[in-house]
């Protein structure tokens, strides 16, 4: 579509170097014969021997950078990535207004985009047609570089059997507005309910560097079910009568809330834990309390609050649990006199 502008383009320009050369160079004519003129040297301060007058040049038929310029409009309208009359050579009285120009770029971007879908079309056959030399003939060094990091391709992988068809969009060479659309999308859709929030923040890193989703981006269910199995491996060393080292990396609210599922579970179970094993407990307890406290006082505070209620009502069941024993171990031998029969002595 725009090899015959580029050639009239290319024609232009060389006949425009051509006219400069002339022109630069101008002719001279001597009032009577020259001998040797090749000899003779213009230069600053110098006498010519004979009178010299230039050579009038007629200007060019045409001016070249109007037709440049014309040309060039005639193939951005060809192709509808026009300049909207930036510096449009056609003179029009008539003012553009911004809404035809709104108008008319809405139109060639989709002309643009339709041009981007064609062209991967074909992108995508040459992809495959360059996988295959690949594969045929030099398969062995189909290494590549991630995270810093040389890997190769698993000979599994290598085969034929792909259908390739590269992305992209008009824009996409624009990470300014990919950045700028990603941020718009976040804070369009966050916290709604019907879009996942992972995949949503993963796009921002995505449109700043794709490998940053791996480096950053963290799943806080994954990191919280983490987090409760490394205390679950700490409540055995304590069980164990073995110190376990609570670190400032913890997270240590979902640790205190593991340690107190923990005691509640045996406590509802009727095996609390046994007093050395509880005071283990309740040491690691208090330490994670002292860190979180540190990060976040406001939550060690609301925590603190609720590990004490929690504590006074496991005393309180404990305590009503050891009166209800005590009344049934009185209540049993009352029992056992009234099922005496009359006139039978006790021993």
């Amino acid at each position: 579509m725009q090899a015959i502008f580029e050639a009239e383009l290319t024609k232009l320009m060389n006949e425009k170097n051509d006219a400069m050369t002339v022109f630069n160079r101008p002719l001279f004519r001597a009032e009577r014969d020259m001998p040797n003129s090749g000899n003779l040297r213009m230069t600053p301060g110098s006498i010519l021997p004979y009178g010299i007058q230039p050579v009038a040049q007629q200007s060019p038929p045409i001016s070249f950078d109007q037709q440049m310029n014309i040309m060039r409009e005639i193939a951005q309208n060809r192709v509808s990535t026009p300049d909207f009359g930036l510096t449009q050579t056609l003179q029009n009285s008539e003012r553009r207004t911004a809404t035809e120009i709104q108008a008319i770029g809405g139109l060639y971007q989709q002309s643009s985009d339709l041009r981007m879908r064609i062209f991967r079309i074909a992108l995508g056959r040459l992809y495959r047609m360059s996988w295959s030399i690949l594969l045929q003939y030099d398969k062995t060094s189909l290494d590549y570089w991630y995270l810093d990091t040389a890997e190769q391709i698993p000979q599994e992988a290598l085969h034929e059997q792909y259908g390739i068809q590269p992305t992209g969009s008009a824009d996409g060479v624009n990470k300014q507005l990919l950045m700028q659309k990603a941020i718009t999308r976040f804070q369009m859709f966050a916290n709604d309910p019907y879009i996942d929030q992972g995949q949503l923040r993963k796009t921002i890193l995505e449109s700043d560097d794709a490998t940053l989703v791996k480096r950053l981006y963290v799943d806080p269910m994954l990191t919280q079910s983490t987090q409760a199995e490394d205390q679950a491996n700490e409540i055995t060393f304590l069980r164990l009568g073995f110190p376990a080292l609570v670190k400032d990396s913890d997270d240590h609210l979902v640790h205190i809330q593991t340690v107190m599922s923990y005691i509640t579970n045996r406590a509802d179970t009727g095996a609390p834990p046994e007093p050395a094993e509880g005071q283990f407990l309740e040491q690691h307890i208090g330490e994670h309390l002292e860190k979180l406290k540190e990060a976040d006082p406001k939550t060690g505070r609301q925590v603190e609050q609720e590990l004490k209620n929690l504590f006074a009502q496991m005393q309180q069941a404990v305590a009503e649990q050891a009166q209800q024993q005590n009344v049934e171990s009185i209540e049993e031998p009352m029992a056992n006199v009234e099922a005496v029969p009359p006139g039978v002595a006790m021993g």
